[in-house]
């Protein structure tokens, strides 16, 4: 009996540790559920992407952890990123900027702020950035926080460019969420557009740690994905590069704007559906 009741107070002060680092939401997930997050499916305009040309690259950023709480962690590469964008021809520039969560590292709004601020030096230079949703965006109820900064301040939305159909999924909190993946399924079966897709957490991953929960919501994901036209898609989370082939369509996870210094440029010809991927380090 007093094991018993031992163990119970070592597990009271894991859940009262957890809260205080992260704040209940992200303990129990109250308020933060997908379903509530990502409820519709907004449609953004962006006429100036549906007037590119046919050949045209991006470039993906993600796990930019602003205000990172590690021991010593490495310098955030924005200078270096802000010279290599400048180093292009302003008409030979990445058209837009994808940028894959964990903006944040611990949820807090002065970092929401901060990478705000990083952004409008990206947009300055003629680079639209629109941005996934993380885990640790979420952490000390982020989500306000999220929202109220990130362009285009909802979690699940799509956009078009000429020919293809871009759309980003809600994954802050590892799941698709039944709502979330419904509507999903809906809006890429009336789209016959070749499809784009990001989100933070990985399709898969080797590291068996850094997957989705419920294999059986990836698994219908991936079928969804292969019988519905998607060709690439990207995610961060696992902090390096990760690349799987599913035949239909192949999946990136991308390495860590942060810890590896490190961002992807996508070079895309949408007429022929060629692509090449180039990480690029600063």
């Amino acid at each position: 009996m007093k094991k018993v009741f031992k163990y119970i107070i070592i597990l009271i002060f894991v859940v009262l540790i957890s809260a205080c680092n992260y704040g209940t939401d992200n303990l129990f997930y109250k308020g933060n559920y997908v379903n509530n997050r990502a409820e519709d499916l907004k449609e953004l305009a962006e006429d100036d992407l549906k007037n590119l040309p046919s050949e045209y690259s991006f470039v993906i950023i993600t796990d930019v952890h602003v205000g990172s709480v590690k021991e010593n962690p490495p310098p955030l590469p924005n200078e270096e990123f802000i010279k290599w964008l400048e180093s292009f021809e302003p008409s030979a520039r990445p058209k837009f900027c994808l940028c894959l969560g964990d903006v944040a590292d611990t949820g807090s709004d002065n970092q929401f702020i901060e990478f705000k601020d990083f952004v409008k030096r990206v947009e300055a230079l003629g680079v639209k950035v629109f941005n996934s949703v993380g885990n640790h965006d979420l952490y000390n109820s982020g989500w306000d926080g999220w929202k109220a900064n990130c362009y285009p301040y909802t979690s699940f939305y799509t956009f078009k460019t000429a020919n293809y159909s871009f759309y980003s999924l809600d994954t802050g909190t590892g799941t698709f969420g039944t709502n979330q993946l419904k509507r999903f399924r809906q809006a890429i079966e009336n789209d016959s557009r070749p499809k784009i897709i990001f989100t933070h957490y990985p399709l898969y991953t080797e590291t068996f740690f850094f997957n989705f929960d419920d294999t059986t919501e990836r698994s219908l994901m991936m079928h969804y994905l292969g019988k519905n036209n998607a060709k690439l898609y990207f995610a961060g989370h696992l902090h390096w590069f990760e690349e799987h082939d599913f035949g239909a369509y192949k999946s990136y996870a991308l390495p860590s704007f942060r810890y590896k210094g490190q961002w992807t440029l996508v070079k895309i010809n949408e007429n022929t559906q060629d692509y090449s991927i180039e990480v690029v380090k600063k």
